[in-house]
């Protein structure tokens, strides 16, 4: 990490610390509030579950005996269970309709009733209907299946079609003729009174010499019972995995920022917050800055110290010059007419993991040009520790004034 990065994050985190403090806190709250509830006591929630109580199966048998003589069929043949059916040799019909309850713990009995229905209708109208009783039954106790029995002539219903059709003229309907039976079955189930009533319908097709008998076939008719139960609380991604990680990040975030709080002081003093001022300064006036050597002052040439770079950028705007610096050395110079600028920033900071801070002692006295004060109070740029101004004869005896600007010009040139 550079300084000037480190130096940022460190004021960015003096100045919010105790809110990020706060927010880390809080997110290992909600962390472990959602783990604990994802996998330690995920706890219990109430669900419907819709469970089979009884069922009872309904199927027809049909068949018709042959009482008429025919090339085909000895008389007295039963021909069951057929698609087709021929009218002269076998017009009876004779049906069985059976229900079969399951899951019935007792009490059981069933009512069966079965009708001839016939009528005229369309998808919208009926336009005629005639209804007659074939059979009923009823059974109380049943513990198997119960059946009933039913028989019509074909030949009669073709007649009595005939005959209504005849009395009130054509329809513009489909007629159509059907054994229609009604059940109602009951009896308990777990201990309470349940009942299930439903109809079948075994539809006859009159075709002259033949008729037909389409049943459903077998079908099961059930009971559903809706019971509420408290099944384990299951939790989602967001809370199974979310809660660990935002348990993790939390206590990391904290421990992170109590240990730096701890460590060493966050805020910058004002020798860093100096540093800074001029890292920031200096990329963003990159492009007005080059590197050159730079030649020693003329001796008429007047030298000035300004306050930041900025100030000397802006100077340098100004005057239509360019900013130059010293290779291998933060000292920077602007010439305009017979005034050289300078400025030479705060020592570079070290970092406060590391130690004291280098070049920098914390309260101590700085000299006129800007550079810090060792620690005896003697100049950082002076050749030795003993007197400041041996720079001077340093520089008399072959030195370069550029290290030093300020030993060109009298003090009186500084306050201009």
């Amino acid at each position: 990490m550079d300084e000037a990065t480190r130096l940022r994050v460190r004021a960015v985190l003096s100045s919010w610390a105790t809110l990020l403090l706060v927010a880390a806190v809080v997110v290992g709250a909600l962390g472990a509030w959602a783990t604990y509830g994802a996998h330690v006591a995920p706890g219990t929630t109430t669900e419907e579950r819709t469970t089979q109580a009884w069922s009872t199966t309904a199927d027809f048998d049909h068949s018709a005996t042959v009482t008429r003589e025919n090339p085909l069929f000895p008389v007295g043949t039963e021909l069951s269970n057929r698609s087709t059916y021929f009218t002269a040799a076998a017009p009876v019909l004779d049906g069985t309709f059976t229900v079969a309850p399951r899951g019935l713990d007792g009490n059981v009995s069933v009512d069966l009733a079965a009708t001839l229905v016939l009528r005229s209708a369309d998808e919208e109208t009926t336009y005629w209907r005639d209804t007659r009783p074939l059979a009923e039954s009823s059974a109380a106790g049943a513990d198997g299946p119960v059946s009933l029995a039913f028989s019509l002539n074909v030949t009669e219903v073709a007649q009595r079609i005939a005959t209504i059709e005849e009395g009130i003229g054509t329809t513009p309907g489909e007629t159509s003729a059907a054994v229609v039976v009604d059940a109602r079955v009951a009896g308990t189930a777990d201990g309470d009174p349940s009942s299930l009533a439903f109809s079948r319908r075994l539809s006859l097709g009159l075709a002259g010499d033949t008729y037909t008998a389409t049943a459903p076939g077998s079908t099961t008719e059930t009971v559903e019972q809706t019971t509420t139960v408290r099944v384990p609380d299951t939790a989602g991604p967001l809370r199974s995995i979310g809660g660990p990680f935002a348990l993790l990040v939390g206590a990391v975030a904290a421990g992170g920022l109590g240990y730096a709080t701890r460590r060493t002081d966050l805020a910058l003093d004002d020798h860093e917050r100096a540093r800074l001022d001029y890292l920031d300064d200096r990329a963003e006036f990159d492009e007005w800055i080059v590197a050159v050597e730079l030649p020693p002052p003329a001796d008429d040439v007047t030298v000035a110290e300004a306050a930041s770079l900025a100030d000397l950028v802006n100077l340098a705007i100004d005057t239509d010059t360019a900013v130059l610096e010293a290779p291998g050395e933060e000292l920077f110079t602007a010439v305009a007419d017979d005034h050289r600028y300078t400025y030479r920033p705060p020592a570079p900071t070290a970092d406060r993991d590391g130690g004291a801070l280098a070049g920098t002692v914390l309260g101590g006295n700085h000299t006129e040009n800007g550079a810090d004060a060792t620690a005896d109070g003697s100049d950082p740029l002076a050749v030795n520790g003993d007197d400041p101004a041996a720079t001077a004869g340093a520089a008399d005896d072959g030195g370069d004034d550029r290290d030093d600007p300020t030993t060109a010009a009298p003090p009186d040139a500084e306050r201009e």
